[in-house]
């Protein structure tokens, strides 16, 4: 999944009444990590942070892992005897989870390049990752909210239940980053070792450039998901009529499109 920052203001918002207490308990403490940073500069975390879970590198790791996952429980899924035979699905581990790909990227690339947030460090890029949770949580219960009403309790269930996943999603940001600031305070490493960065280093045009074309995706998710089409491909065509110079401006055109806007369809 992609973030921004549109239906909520990293600074001056508050978390809708409906998410509860625990809406503004993360808020607060995002903030509380931020609070050195302008909006300018959560932004700049919020494209940065898009830019890692895009990486190819990302998808490969979380591949990898997947599929050992997978055989482990496989194997011990077969074997009668042991404490772990019990349906796989009980034991999978969410890889499309935001805050698990970008705990990922701890230790692997080097912050220091990116210039438009100076002297960035991880516990940040995870404050800001839970505050654009946030906003992405309020995206939905407004989509919902506009969803035809055919059964109250349906309609009250379908929205809450997705703004508890977010929930939890945002918390888990939230407390990675408190402890890894706490670690920052210690004067101790989050990931043992200090490794040199295993991938090229970050730049701000590159961080820019692809800032440019996640609006673009999130323009056509929203785009999507309020229209009535038969298909991503049909939406993309009709997008294309109105926004051409926007997709035009995407490097990897119609195709890349079609393959993002399906994964953010299928909640990714």
């Amino acid at each position: 999944m992609l973030y921004h920052f549109k239906s909520f203001q990293p600074i001056s918002d508050v978390a809708p009444i409906a998410f509860g207490w625990h809406g503004n308990d993360i808020v607060g403490r995002a903030r509380a990590v931020l609070h050195e940073r302008s909006k300018e500069e959560i932004e700049a975390a919020i494209h940065l942070v898009n830019w890692l879970l895009d990486s190819a590198w990302v998808e490969e790791v979380c591949d990898e892992l997947g599929n050992a996952l997978s055989r482990w429980l496989g194997a011990e899924v077969d074997n009668e005897n042991s404490e772990w035979s019990v349906s796989a699905n009980a034991h999978a581990r969410n890889t499309d989870s935001s805050c698990f790909c970008l705990s990922l990227c701890v230790g692997h690339f080097d912050l220091s390049t990116y210039t438009a947030l100076p002297e960035a460090a991880w516990y940040e890029l995870f404050a800001a990752l839970s505050l654009g949770i946030i906003d992405r949580a309020i995206a939905d219960e407004d989509f919902y909210d506009g969803l035809p009403v055919q059964s109250e309790f349906h309609h009250l269930w379908r929205s809450q239940a997705r703004v508890a996943d977010w929930l939890i999603e945002a918390m888990d940001a939230i407390a990675t980053a408190e402890g890894l600031l706490k670690l920052a305070r210690l004067g101790l490493s989050s990931h043992g070792e200090e490794r040199a960065p295993l991938v090229p280093s970050i730049t701000d045009a590159e961080v820019r450039t692809h800032a440019a074309e996640v609006d673009v995706l999130l323009d056509l998710f929203e785009y999507y998901r309020t229209g009535h089409f038969e298909s991503c491909e049909q939406a993309i065509e009709r997008f294309s009529q109105t926004h051409g110079d926007k997709v035009a401006g995407v490097s990897g055109g119609v195709g890349l499109l079609h393959a993002k806007l399906a994964r953010l369809v299928r909640g990714k």
